[in-house]
């Protein structure tokens, strides 16, 4: 494997000129979806339109890290009721300081990676519990990995979107953790929230 340096000079396919062009290394800052920045990556940037034309191999140890630490915010409307359950689920999860926030993360991870429970959100979005107008913003800032596999999740479920799946996931966890109906599920929020809040 080469071992690029900064400054080094060399040939690639610049995918704005869209012609193989000269290119030099230097570090710059990659935007990656969903809306991450990562810095100080060397990539080869085209000495005409000075847009990166490649990223070396070298760097994506570099990328992958930057990408595991960084955060997006998610966004979604929902009924205010559905604030009272989170704020419920919260208190519910830590008996310290209640913390929304996680109690969210904590949600998108289980629907991230249990197919049953994605399942279960999708049927909750006929919830009754759902059918209000979405007056309240709710925002978290969550790892952005984890934002790809809850998107990736949503797809295999048939969920439309972030918004969907917060408001199908209050509304299972209210049944749930709130009604009682999963044990499992309000023991595992318990200790997750104990632990990080």
């Amino acid at each position: 494997m080469k071992i690029w340096k900064e400054g080094d000079l060399s040939t690639a396919l610049c995918p704005t000129c869209e012609r193989i062009k000269d290119v030099a290394f230097r570090r710059r800052v990659v935007e990656l979806d969903p809306g991450v920045s990562i810095p100080d990556v060397l990539v080869a940037v085209c000495c005409e339109c000075d847009e990166i034309a490649m990223i070396p191999a070298q760097s994506s140890p570099r990328l992958r890290a930057g990408f595991k630490r960084a955060m997006v915010t998610v966004n979604a409307r929902v009924p205010r009721h559905l604030e009272d359950v989170l704020l419920l689920l919260a208190d519910e999860g830590s008996r310290s300081q209640p913390s929304t926030s996680a109690v969210v993360r904590f949600l998108l991870s289980e629907f991230a990676f249990n197919p049953a429970l994605a399942v279960r959100v999708k049927e909750a979005l006929g919830d009754d519990l759902l059918d209000a107008p979405g007056d309240h913003e709710l925002s978290v800032r969550v790892p952005a990995e984890l934002v790809v596999h809850v998107e990736e999740a949503a797809a295999k479920a048939g969920i439309e979107s972030r918004t969907a799946v917060i408001k199908g996931l209050l509304a299972v966890a209210k049944e749930d953790v709130l009604d009682g109906r999963d044990e499992v599920l309000g023991n595992t929020m318990r200790r997750v929230l104990a632990a990080v809040t």
